[in-house]
């Protein structure tokens, strides 16, 4: 514990560092002699085993009057004993190693709460007592995470910090049980992110199959599939030149085979005095027809006013297009 990540001086740093000191514990089988949420942890080991004599296995009798069954028992019960003295020596030793690991894992006013401490658990009660997030600090720092994350486009952040920050945020909200990760919201949420970032092919798909999935796919394994979509197309090489440099969230799907927004498609928004190429059109009207959800999110942002797609796309949507919006 000698990492700046796990010096504990203020309560965001708590969680970190009291599962670090839990791992140090436990690697000194000390965590339940010092355990801070157990009333019953003593911070005492046991006494010291005592060597077993031969009055233990036959009363009244010298070693010398021993018979072989009883040497023998008196020799299982010696080597039991040399073992609960070597369990005992390394945890009064493991205590000793804790205290000065807490004392060099905190900050000089963290330190200051424990001086007068009579022992590890003491130490470790007063340290809750004064970092520890209360249940409400901790759901409005996970919750301001989450909202944050939700609304941060990452169109110049990396991939891979991104995806794992959503993955960490969303643990801690579940166990949390905070309503905002509730079911699959956390699930939708994402997906909605990526559709504003133009992979509705690939978010559409998944959302359908969120919604009709006996057993919904969870947040991690869905974030873990969006990777594996990612890196598969950074690797294909359809992208833009230096598209995927830094390992951005920057490239754009559209079923014109071009890297930009559906919005951004002449295809889906066609100019003025604009005319289609039929090799493309009919390959974008075959794709819509293949898949459904990708069908349901051009006609809804049609309906919206959102796209303006050629007329051919505007029959592969259905006969009623155009509607009007209610």
């Amino acid at each position: 514990m000698t990492s700046k990540e796990a010096i504990l001086g203020r309560p965001s740093d708590w969680d970190i560092w009291i599962e670090l000191t839990k791992s140090r514990a436990l690697q000194k089988e000390v965590w339940d002699l010092i355990d801070p949420d157990t009333p019953t942890a003593t911070a005492i080991i046991e006494a010291e085993p005592t060597l077993p004599m031969p009055s233990d296995v036959a009363p009244d009798k010298t070693f010398a009057q021993l018979t072989a069954a009883e040497r023998e028992e008196l020799t299982i019960l010696r080597d039991d004993y040399r073992r609960c003295l070597k369990k005992h020596d390394r945890r009064r030793q493991g205590l000793l190693d804790m205290r000065v690991a807490i004392q060099e894992s905190i900050s000089k006013e963290a330190l200051e709460e424990t001086v007068r401490s009579d022992s590890v658990k003491a130490m470790l009660v007063l340290l809750q007592k004064r970092y520890a997030p209360t249940v409400e600090a901790r759901e409005k720092e996970v919750q301001d995470a989450y909202l944050l994350l939700r609304e941060k486009k990452p169109i110049s952040m990396a991939i891979e910090p991104w995806l794992d920050s959503w993955k960490k945020t969303v643990r801690r909200a579940q166990r949390l049980e905070l309503p905002d990760v509730y079911g699959v919201r956390a699930q939708k949420d994402f997906l909605r992110i990526l559709e504003d970032l133009s992979y509705e092919a690939w978010a559409v798909i998944q959302r359908d199959r969120l919604e009709t999935a006996l057993i919904p796919m969870t947040f991690d394994d869905l974030v873990e599939s969006f990777r594996r979509y990612f890196q598969d197309r950074t690797k294909t090489g359809k992208r833009q030149a230096g598209g995927f440099a830094t390992g951005a969230l920057t490239e754009r799907d559209c079923l014109c085979g071009q890297k930009h927004t559906f919005k951004e498609c002449r295809y889906f928004n066609q100019p003025e005095g604009w005319t289609p190429e039929s090799k493309i059109e009919a390959s974008i009207v075959e794709k819509l027809a293949r898949f459904e959800p990708i069908r349901d999110v051009v006609r809804r942002k049609t309906d919206q006013g959102v796209l303006a797609p050629t007329e051919a796309i505007k029959a592969a949507l259905g006969d009623d297009f155009p509607r009007l919006v209610a």
